[in-house]
């Protein structure tokens, strides 16, 4: 019997403990890019377990299985099931599905599921000069308030494929940027030949929009309608199709000078 070996990943005050039995899993899940995770040793609240199966690498969650993966794919299975938990029950924070920049002292907040085109509208967001925050979670306190989380921001082809990786450095986030107030929610997908001409919602709407990309929505239903009211206090809440990322990133930014 092969002996397991492991550490534990702190974030939002959960714990999630990675246990392996094979020695070529270490570095992979030392070298996991994780935003804001930090090393703990304190006992996990779950524990995601890898062992080796005659080379394929099977993934469980408190001993339910999840997924299996070649090695060369478990650093992207790991990274995905490790977030998802975190985001499923960590208690400090409610975490949105949702696009995030920063442009000037406050954010603005896409949410939207995968393929819905949020990631191509944040990275056009920064090239016309917003700042990094995330791409796949708005992780949202108590306040209302967002923290980034900064993972690489990726593209994909229209066959569904990633084809571009950008670091969250290089789209302008930094280290010291904290939690700030969202001063606009943008709902909205690409429809092709559509332009951006959203109608104003009330904060009321724009929460239940929210909610419905809330990955912890079903679990604790009260926590996060209580930390997406906040959120939606001072912002202006958009939707409305869109058309070209381009063109649309420069009518929100603009839209903020108002």
């Amino acid at each position: 019997m092969r002996t397991s070996q492991g550490l534990t990943y702190k974030v939002e005050g959960y714990r999630i403990g990675c246990r392996w039995d094979s020695p070529e899993v270490e570095p992979i899940v030392r070298g996991l890019q994780l935003p804001n995770f930090e090393l703990s040793e304190e006992e996990p609240d779950s524990v995601l377990s890898v062992t080796n199966d005659d080379g394929r690498f099977q993934v469980t969650l408190n001993e339910q299985a999840r997924s299996s993966s070649e090695l060369s794919q478990l650093a992207t299975t790991l990274a995905r099931e490790i977030q998802l938990e975190v985001a499923t029950h960590a208690p400090e924070a409610v975490f949105v599905h949702a696009g995030v920049v920063k442009w000037g002292d406050g954010l603005v907040v896409i949410p939207g599921k995968s393929f819905s085109g949020k990631s191509t509208l944040v990275s056009e967001l920064c090239k016309a000069g917003a700042d990094y925050y995330s791409d796949e979670y708005a992780v949202v306190n108590e306040k209302g308030e967002v923290r980034a989380w900064p993972r690489p921001l990726t593209l994909r082809t229209k066959d569904y494929q990633t084809r571009d990786v950008s670091t969250a450095r290089e789209l302008g986030w930094r280290p010291d940027f904290g939690a700030l107030p969202v001063r606009q929610v943008v709902v909205t997908r690409y429809e092709d030949g559509s332009k951006w001409s959203p109608e104003e919602i009330s904060a009321g709407k724009a929460v239940l929009e929210l909610i419905s990309n809330t990955v912890s929505a079903q679990i604790a239903p009260r926590r996060a309608m209580s930390f997406l009211s906040q959120l939606v206090v001072r912002a202006r809440c958009l939707k409305g199709p869109r058309g070209e990322a381009a063109e649309t990133a420069r009518a929100i930014l603009e839209n903020l000078h108002h």
